[in-house]
């Protein structure tokens, strides 16, 4: 390196300008006394400091071995995190695709339960009414006579019935 601090200020330019902090930078030195390795450590984002001197051949391949290893791990952490972005994404999708169709489906449940309790006071009229008087039908009578006698019998009432026959009903109808 040209200066003493070139490799500090390479280290600050990889992080800070490159905005690099996946690469793993190990720093030797040969003069500790101008860049102690303590606020090295502290001040600058590096992985691994080493003296010249305690940087044999099996140290080196060590911390090479060591740091490509990290290297390696980092960025598979993060292929794994732009995984697990693409499907919570896909997830929140389908969330929302789940959400439009229950509203879907409870809008349609809604229109067809309204559509069976308008058939089925239709069918209950039907049922109950006669179709050419339009009075209440021997079945609605049975219906009524019963509820009458069941409620009235409960309160202890008396309960009575007329009958009547129209002669000539025909004409009336």
């Amino acid at each position: 390196m040209e200066t003493n601090d070139a490799g500090l200020r390479l280290v600050k330019y990889i992080r800070e300008e490159l905005d690099n902090h996946q690469i793993r930078i190990v720093l030797r030195t040969g003069n500790s006394g101008e860049a102690p390795e303590d606020s090295v450590i502290l001040n600058y984002d590096i992985n691994d400091y080493k003296l010249k001197v305690d940087l044999t051949r099996q140290n080196l391949l060590t911390t090479l071995l060591a740091s490509l290893r990290a290297y390696r791990d980092i960025i598979t952490i993060e292929h794994q995190k732009i995984k697990l972005a693409q499907a919570l994404e896909k997830l929140q999708e389908s969330q929302i695709q789940l959400e439009e169709y229950a509203f879907t489906l409870e809008k349609k449940i809604a229109e067809r339960t309204s559509a069976l309790e308008t058939a089925n006071l239709k069918l209950q009229r039907l049922a109950t009414i006669d179709g050419l008087t339009q009075v209440a039908n021997r079945r609605c009578f049975d219906e009524y006579w019963l509820q009458q006698w069941i409620m009235l019998k409960e309160e202890k009432q008396p309960l009575s019935l007329i009958l009547m026959d129209v002669d000539y009903f025909k004409n009336y109808n």
